[in-house]
């Protein structure tokens, strides 16, 4: 894919790419919501659409392949946030979007079109991997929790270990917060943002200690970042205007919301790590 950002309007069904090189930005409509945008090869990606994830070309959002949906039973469900891990398999959740049950899943599909499923959950959220590729970060929002997982990555299972940071109710009543999207850099830190906390965190993954808290002004609702730029120095954040009121929308504490932003953090030692595409990453 090159210096190409990704990123979707779920709401709108957009899929949005920058093109560092040419400097050009393409929208691509696909008229359902949708949850994520993975890489896959030099001219293609998989977008996560509701009604299940696809193999599309790059810039033009020409179908070249459906891999399928194990929840096509549940007409309130659509998928959320995911990542390629290590090995190369796509880990995708789901959600509920009427009624935000315990009906959610985490589930992960390879290039063969195999699925798999590895959690029940509410809503299904950030997660990444350690650069060791056996430790697995996993949000399920309504949980209120971090969860941290060891990981296979020669059949791609994960095994629960503990809850590496966790948020009391009183916390967020009093504006912290809830867990949302996350990624991690070279150090093994984890970021979260904190969707209807306006910040995105940054945690010691192995201790859970909070070493840090970056304001994003003017949006309330913080969801999803990812690191990115040739030195992996950049962090770009994006954040949601949806379920806001017309009053909210108007005022300077919502005056970004629905805005991408970029954290620069290239006068500090912080880098990222490279996002890996589907079927590809290290050979189990």
């Amino acid at each position: 894919m090159g210096q190409r950002l990704l990123w979707v309007d779920i709401s709108l069904g957009y899929v949005y790419t920058y093109d560092y090189e040419a400097k050009e930005n393409v929208r691509m409509a696909f008229n359902q919501p949708i949850g994520t945008v993975v890489p896959y090869t030099k001219d293609s990606i998989v977008v996560a659409l509701a009604k299940g994830p696809v193999v599309v070309h790059a810039t033009t959002g020409v179908l070249q392949r459906y891999l399928g949906n194990p929840e096509a039973g549940l007409p309130f469900h659509r998928f959320n946030d995911g990542k390629c891990g290590p090995c190369g398999r796509f880990f995708v959740g789901s959600v509920d979007s009427v009624h935000f049950t315990r009906t959610g899943s985490l589930w992960s599909v390879d290039v063969m079109g195999q699925w798999t499923k590895h959690l029940s959950v509410y809503i299904s959220n950030g997660l990444v991997w350690s650069r060791d590729a056996t430790q697995f970060f996993y949000v399920d929002t309504v949980a209120l929790t971090i969860d941290r997982f060891s990981y296979n990555c020669k059949d791609g299972t994960i095994a629960f270990q503990s809850h590496l940071v966790e948020l009391s109710e009183e916390e967020v009543s009093a504006g912290s917060g809830k867990f949302d999207g996350m990624a991690i850099d070279a150090e093994d830190n984890l970021w979260v943002c904190m969707w209807e906390g306006g910040h995105v965190r940054h945690y010691d993954s192995r201790t859970g200690k909070l070493l840090g808290a970056h304001k994003i002004p003017g949006a309330w609702k913080v969801t999803s970042c990812a690191f990115g730029g040739q030195d992996l120095d950049q962090l770009f954040i994006t954040t949601a205007s949806c379920w806001c009121t017309q009053a909210q929308l108007d005022s300077e504490a919502f005056s970004n919301a629905g805005a991408l932003f970029r954290l620069d953090l290239s006068s500090t030692p912080i880098r990222g790590v490279p996002s890996v595409a589907f079927g590809q990453g290290v050979a189990p």
